[in-house]
């Protein structure tokens, strides 16, 4: 008898699955969501989480967060999030100031990028068949030398 195939459309997920999605956030690792959920082993947890990852997108669509409602309803309005700063000496509240919320915006543009894909690729190919590895520089790092080479040259600086 064949195994039914349980990523078919419309078709909910199966109790194991339920379990294994409802124990990722408080596990260490898909193995040992896996493991709560009733998995055999790693492996078996692995393809039934690819097997719901692969659904995640119709669902999502079915539900209505469709990506043009996620970017327009949930990280638009992030993008000009304000939060309250209060300056306080000895315990008492001084003054207030509404400024823009960085971190939130911050947030929402690296949470944009990855729907863009812009975080995918580890390894740059160079004319040449010079291929440079990022994996050991930090964000920050990487972030200055862009910038740098993204700077217009200063007027009477050597290139």
């Amino acid at each position: 008898m064949a195994k039914k195939n349980n990523s078919a459309k419309g078709e909910k997920l199966t109790l194991k699955q339920k379990r294994l999605v409802e124990a990722l956030p408080t596990s260490d690792s898909v193995a040992e969501a896996g493991e709560k959920a009733g998995y055999y082993d790693r492996k078996t947890a692995h393809r039934a989480l690819k097997s719901v990852s692969e659904r995640a997108p119709e669902v999502l669509e079915r539900l209505g967060l469709t990506i043009e409602h996620v970017a327009d309803k949930c990280l638009r309005p992030l993008l000009e999030a304000r939060e309250t700063k209060f300056f306080a000496n000895a315990g008492i509240v001084l003054d207030t100031r509404e400024v823009e919320a960085l971190d939130i915006r911050i947030r929402a543009i690296e949470v944009w990028a990855r729907l863009m894909g812009a975080y995918t690729a580890q390894k740059v190919q160079l004319s040449g068949g010079l291929s440079l590895d990022f994996n050991h520089v930090s964000d920050d790092e990487l972030d200055q030398t862009i910038s740098s080479l993204l700077e217009p040259p200063q007027p009477g600086a050597k290139s």
